[in-house]
């Protein structure tokens, strides 16, 4: 069975279950734990409302710790391409550097709540209600659990009993898994996601005041691979090479976030050993350019966006200048990179990725790619743009670099491509 890790409900015309992820190697169920207790509130809305436009795909909603990506595609001649996309912030989220944005419930609620307040005036722009999403990579932490190899459903029970017997992980909740390498002798090296119900509830509960319908709910990593090889097909015209060689090829991705930052190694559109890179979001840059500069955050992400990157002499002189007052947080995130090629290296040299691509909000500080590519002796690629070629423009698209709504535009065609 297929690397999986994302959740789908059907829903029926008067209840619906609440989501449940499924993961890598076979479904993953949710803990033995009783579950009669959970509210199952009522589908207000006619279920011939909930009809989903021919050619178009899910609704794909990723929610960051500051933003929310809203992207949708269309389908036609086989290919997909962008219909609608649009980025979200809420109060304080563009403005303070500091703020610690949707890394715990209330930081969800605040996203959830901006994106009821302003789905009226987008509704216009999207086809359908039908909704995948992906969240905070806070809500939804990486664990690394070693168990004995054995069969999908062997495996499941174990990683369900080590997360039971976690902190926090009383109450019901649901997980996927996949294994960072194939199992060796006894023993086998899984990357585990979970989340409490509580998390899969509130979610679906806001999302149906909107009069959205979540069907899928996935892990971030899970998108971001898939995102690749169908980045990497795309860019095989530019390189000239067979899309089947090029998207086997072993690749990582560095998705960077307002708080977070993320490296995952994927191959063939699966996950792989994947790892949180600590303080390397886009926050310590902002918060350094406020330092030198007085800039709000947002300043600083147009600043960023529009001047730059440049270490190199002939780089302009503006900048330099810029690329110098951040130079503490871009070493951080050298050294976090740097450590983790290290390790990968030498735990999963099948893995070492021939390319490194750049998704999230860190693409669209500019020529960050060319910065980091000298340093780290890897192709380094904006996924979009420097070796893909730039998606064909939305009908009715928001600013922002390609890059920005990979795993949104990821999860909308997760309905021709279930993850």
């Amino acid at each position: 069975m297929s690397l999986v890790s994302s959740l789908t409900e059907a829903f029926s015309e008067t209840s619906h279950r609440l989501p449940r992820l499924r993961g890598g190697g076979a479904s993953s169920h949710p803990s033995p734990a009783p579950t009669a207790g959970l509210p199952r509130p009522r589908n207000r809305f006619p279920r011939a409302w909930n009809l989903r436009p021919a050619g178009y795909g899910y609704i794909g909603i990723e929610i960051g710790s500051q933003t929310i990506q809203i992207a949708q595609q269309i389908r036609g001649s086989g290919r997909s391409q962008p219909s609608a996309q649009w980025q979200l912030s809420w109060a304080g989220g563009q403005n303070d550097p500091d703020l610690q944005g949707a890394r715990d419930l209330q930081g969800l609620d605040a996203a959830l709540d901006q994106l009821l307040t302003q789905w009226p005036r987008l509704r216009s722009m999207f086809r359908g209600n039908r909704v995948a999403l992906t969240l905070p990579p806070h809500l939804l932490p990486l664990r690394q659990f070693e168990i004995p190899a054995g069969s999908p459903t062997e495996m499941r029970a174990m990683v369900r009993d080590e997360l039971s017997d976690e902190l926090g992980f009383g109450k019901p909740f649901t997980f996927a898994f996949w294994n960072c390498k194939p199992a060796t002798g006894d023993l086998a090296e899984v990357t585990v996601v979970a989340a409490d119900y509580e998390i899969s509830q509130r979610v679906t509960e806001r999302l149906l005041e909107c009069g959205l319908e979540c069907r899928v709910l996935a892990c971030l990593p899970t998108v971001l691979a898939r995102a690749v090889q169908r980045v990497s097909r795309r860019a095989s015209d530019t390189f000239r090479r067979a899309s089947d060689t090029l998207s086997a090829e072993p690749a990582a991705v560095l998705h960077i976030d307002d708080h977070a930052a993320q490296i995952v190694f994927c191959q063939q559109g699966r996950p792989g050993f994947c790892r949180s890179l600590g303080d390397c979001g886009l926050a310590p840059l902002h918060r350094l350019l406020s330092q030198h500069l007085q800039l709000t955050a947002e300043e600083s992400q147009l600043l960023l966006g529009e001047v730059g990157l440049g270490p190199e002499p002939t780089s302009p002189r503006g900048r330099s200048l810029l690329t110098g007052l951040v130079a503490p947080a871009l070493e951080r995130l050298l050294e976090e990179i740097q450590r983790t090629l290290g390790y990968a290296s030498a735990q999963y040299p099948d893995q070492f990725p021939k390319r490194l691509w750049i998704t999230g909000g860190g693409a669209e500080v500019r020529s960050l790619d060319r910065f980091l590519a000298p340093q780290l002796s890897l192709d380094v690629c904006a996924a979009g743009h420097s070796g893909a070629p730039t998606p064909e423009p939305a009908t009715q698209p928001s600013a922002g670099h390609p890059a920005l709504f990979a795993a949104a535009r990821q999860l909308s065609d997760s309905f021709w491509e279930p993850l």
